[in-house]
């Protein structure tokens, strides 16, 4: 199981803003996006996150350049960040299904730059 990096932001800023840095960084230090952080959790304000993320809810691909997506809202940032971590989860128990909750409360409502 590959590890998966999170980033959790304390202090409220634009996620859009966040997002379209994300690109930038990978192209200045020179790496793939998959090499990057998974998800930034940025309390207050959203949540930016690869579009590869969630294996078994894809994010429909925009332009062939588009790799990270987001979602500004106030609330269940967090909530999101564990959907993800139990997404990717092997356990010998079987995981509470989250899928029909995520796909309503957060796919729709997603942004790609």
């Amino acid at each position: 199981m590959p590890i998966k990096n999170y980033l959790l932001v304390y202090k409220s800023i634009d996620v859009q803003k966040v997002a379209t840095w994300l690109p930038k960084i990978a192209a200045d230090l020179t790496v793939a996006s998959a090499q990057m952080v998974d998800m930034i959790v940025i309390l207050g304000a959203g949540v930016v996150w690869r579009i590869d993320a969630f294996p078994a809810m894809p994010v429909k691909k925009g332009a062939a350049d588009h790799e990270w997506t987001f979602l500004s809202q106030k609330t269940n940032n967090l909530f999101l960040m564990f959907v993800h971590m139990l997404t990717w989860m092997n356990t010998r128990w079987a995981l509470p299904d989250t899928g029909n909750y995520v796909a309503r409360s957060f796919f729709d409502k997603h942004q790609m730059l």
